[in-house]
């Protein structure tokens, strides 16, 4: 998934996707999630500034979720069990929302202005979100509340979340 350079948000691989047609914030990347059922679905940042979540590629299996992006910023989705999705952004408020099938909304944590959060999924289902709050720390995030690993980050970088094979 990537946004060409007519600002649409285009899908390719082996079934040669092409443009979805729907646009994307300039200066905004997408992120993209296989499913279980052999589908995807991508989280972008529309051409609103609203998060989008498109399916499978196509035009008529998007969503305009209806939830404010802070400019220049891009979500990040990860695979829930059972085929659904959970996705993480920084909102036009600054906070770190989280939106799926298992929702907290609204964080109420601040993050760095300019970055962008990590998700990952857990195989027996839950998530962990890795972004840089506003204090400059690196935190963690997860249906068991936030930590401050206390570690300083770069300003203007984003850190990446990923969950190993063994757990």
């Amino acid at each position: 998934a990537f946004q060409a350079n007519t600002s649409d948000l285009w899908v390719t691989g082996a079934d040669n996707w092409g443009s979805t047609n729907l646009g994307m914030m300039a200066g905004t990347s997408p992120s993209i999630a296989a499913l279980p059922d052999g589908g995807y679905v991508v989280a972008f940042q529309a051409n609103t500034g609203a998060l989008g979540i498109n399916s499978n590629g196509t035009p008529s299996e998007w969503t305009d979720t209806n939830l404010g992006m802070m400019p220049g910023t891009s979500p990040s989705i990860g695979p829930l069990p059972g085929g659904s999705w959970q996705t993480a952004f920084q909102a036009n408020t600054g906070d770190l929302w989280v939106v799926g099938l298992d929702s907290p909304g609204n964080t109420g944590l601040g993050m760095m202005a300019g970055t962008s959060p990590s998700i990952c999924t857990l195989p027996g289902g839950g998530w962990q979100v890795a972004f840089q709050a506003n204090t400059g720390d690196l935190w963690v995030v997860d249906s068991d509340g936030p930590e401050d690993m206390g570690l300083g980050m770069m300003a203007g970088t984003s850190p990446s979340i990923s969950f190993p094979a063994g757990g």
